[in-house]
């Protein structure tokens, strides 16, 4: 329960700061195609599912194969993580205004767009190495990592939904604006924390 409170937590602003995945949805938004918008936001966490299912197996099969490099990837990948949460820290904020929107042809586009988005990301799939590392280290498998998948899967959807819903309204879409980047800020050191702490345990 701890593990899985701690990976939410993180995962949940996670989500919340932007990406290639929140930028398409944005884009998608302002094309006022609100139903091909969330078959996208369908496809970001399609996306999800299949980095959860790579990384969690292809940890568990190096960790069995090779200690070693096991622990040389997830340290990377910390310190990856500990880059880009800096460079969040101290970067400055963006603009929707100048965004351009985007039209999808047809669901199947739509869907295919959000899919590959999410799973042509490197910092997708960085993330997803560091979040599994607990549960491999706590051999979670069967019904654990299916709830903790889930999850996770779920949110991913609900909140690009969300975040395409409430753009639709001008005032909720400013508000939106005017506290991204507390929210980006906020992600950034909470992952940061995580990112020292995972690669501190793999080291010790």
């Amino acid at each position: 329960m701890n593990t899985f409170l701690l990976l939410m937590g993180v995962h949940i602003l996670a989500v919340a700061s932007p990406g290639p995945d929140f930028f398409l949805v944005v884009r998608a938004s302002l094309s006022g195609q609100h139903k091909e918008t969330i078959v996208c936001c369908l496809g970001i966490a399609s996306g999800v599912v299949t980095h959860l299912l790579l990384t969690y197996f292809g940890l568990s099969v190096l960790i069995n194969q090779s200690k070693w490099l096991y622990s040389v990837i997830v340290i990377l990948g910390g310190l990856w993580l500990i880059q880009l949460a800096l460079s969040g820290l101290f970067a400055k904020s963006g603009s929707w205004n100048a965004m351009p929107a985007t039209k999808f042809s047809s669901h199947w586009t739509a869907w295919t767009n959000g899919y590959l988005t999410n799973l042509s990301n490197p910092k997708v799939m960085i993330y997803f190495v560091n979040v599994m590392s607990p549960l491999i280290q706590q051999q979670v498998s069967g019904w654990s990592f299916f709830a903790i998948a889930s999850s996770i899967t779920i949110w991913t959807f609900a909140w690009f939904v969300l975040v395409s819903t409430l753009l639709n309204q001008a005032s909720i879409k400013r508000l939106f604006q005017k506290y991204q980047t507390l929210v980006d800020k906020l992600f950034a050191l909470v992952l940061l924390c995580f990112a020292f702490f995972i690669s501190y345990s793999e080291l010790s």
